[in-house]
């Protein structure tokens, strides 16, 4: 069974947008209830048996009480099998009592402008040098030839790179006009906070100021990498030239602000502890009271390979060994005021992908099209996945498949 086609969806974009204007507010108003009541929803929870370690969460949830960082950090600490399989179970119906039982996915095509890079973060397996011959620096015409190459529709591109004195403002403003000159319904995310910044330095703007003028050329989103671990003693092991915390949750913040949504990622099992995780997840937490403007929480697995950081890894081993599913449970339980937690089929694999979607995932990603920065990372042969395939594994979860993009329109 197919989801909901693309014509279809954009028509019902379309149809949308003629009356954004006028319903605009009440629409934001509307969101801002809905996402400040999500927490309070728990009617109709499975009550755990008071023997269980989740038996205290019930009663806080069941009390419209949130949890605290300590009980998110008892949950991850969880060991006992049984007592896992509980958590994630229990997540399970807190998705569903949430937001249901609908998966997302979208037709997403990634470009990459260049791989070449000022930086030479540990962990990175996509960066090059220049001069090195595996390097590449596209123009907005090249980029915007690869879209028109494309037979498959698609309802998003995604768009990241190097940070390289090439690719400056006015690069990307040109190549969003151009996409939005092609195909207005093309959604655009583009661009991590770690990139912003860089192009406020590189063109000497205020980074508002990129943003205005990006959003202005057809920017829609913001995608979530480059949060890697909130904790600036993990993000100074990991790459110290880049931004702290406080600096890459201001600049989300800003775009919410500016009414561009964004996701946000938490890279896992590199050096991170649990109390390291549970410190992102409540600055995550925190910000989203305050704008609203997260649209996806995307948990990430390090790849290993092809980097100095996995070397290392390899022969001193990670900070933690707390399940994937853990992870996902307890963000979904724990992130109260999110609606959507995504789970990235190609970088943790099709089965773990669908595992998570028992556990309070209700977004396997996109097809992925032209994804490279995982490729590089890994020895493993890229797989190809198209809507209908997504939709297809979607329904046989049981679920029901709805084609979308990052705004989840």
């Amino acid at each position: 069974m197919a989801g909901p086609s693309l014509k279809g969806v954009k028509n019902q974009i379309a149809a949308k947008k003629k009356h954004v204007t006028k319903q605009s507010t009440v629409l934001q108003n509307l969101e801002r209830i809905v996402h400040q009541s999500v927490h309070q929803m728990t009617t109709c929870l499975p009550q755990p048996p008071k023997t269980s370690p989740l038996y205290s969460i019930f009663e806080k949830l069941d009390a419209q009480e949130r949890l605290s960082s300590e009980d998110a950090l008892h949950l991850l600490l969880l060991t006992n099998k049984e007592d896992q399989r509980t958590l994630w179970n229990f997540a399970d119906q807190v998705r569903k009592q949430r937001v249901g039982d609908t998966v997302y996915y979208s037709s997403t095509l990634y470009l990459y402008p260049t791989n070449f890079c000022d930086f030479s973060c540990k962990f990175c397996s996509f960066y090059a040098k220049p001069g090195d011959p595996k390097g590449w620096l596209y123009s907005p015409d090249d980029l915007l030839q690869q879209i028109q190459n494309i037979k498959t529709p698609i309802t998003e591109v995604h768009i990241v790179g190097g940070c390289f004195p090439s690719c400056n403002l006015q690069y990307y403003s040109d190549l969003f006009t151009k996409i939005k000159e092609y195909d207005p319904q093309i959604h655009i995310k583009a661009l991590t906070a770690i990139e912003y910044a860089y192009l406020s330095d590189l063109d000497n703007l205020s980074i508002r100021d990129v943003l205005l003028t990006l959003k202005d050329a057809g920017l829609d989103s913001i995608p979530g990498g480059g949060a890697e671990i909130l904790v600036d003693k993990i993000r100074n092991f990991l790459a110290p030239k880049r931004l702290s915390s406080s600096d890459f949750l201001n600049i989300h913040k800003m775009a919410h602000q500016l009414g561009i949504h964004s996701n946000i990622t938490m890279l896992c099992y590199h050096k991170e502890g649990p109390e390291d995780l549970v410190t992102h997840m409540v600055k995550v937490r925190d910000l989203q009271d305050e704008t609203q403007g997260f649209k996806n929480f995307i948990l990430l697995k390090f790849a290993q390979e092809n980097n100095v950081l996995g070397k290392r890894l390899r022969k001193s081993g990670q900070g933690h060994a707390i399940p994937l599913k853990s992870l996902m449970a307890v963000a979904r339980i724990f992130l109260d005021n999110f609606s959507n937690m995504k789970a990235l089929w190609n970088y943790l694999g099709i089965e773990a992908a669908l595992d998570l979607l028992s556990c309070g995932a209700n977004d396997l990603s996109s097809t992925h099209m032209g994804e490279k920065v995982f490729q590089m990372a890994s020895s493993k042969e890229p797989i190809k996945m198209d809507a209908e395939g997504m939709a297809a594994l979607i329904t046989q979860q049981g679920r029901t498949p709805c084609l979308t993009n990052s705004s989840h329109v």
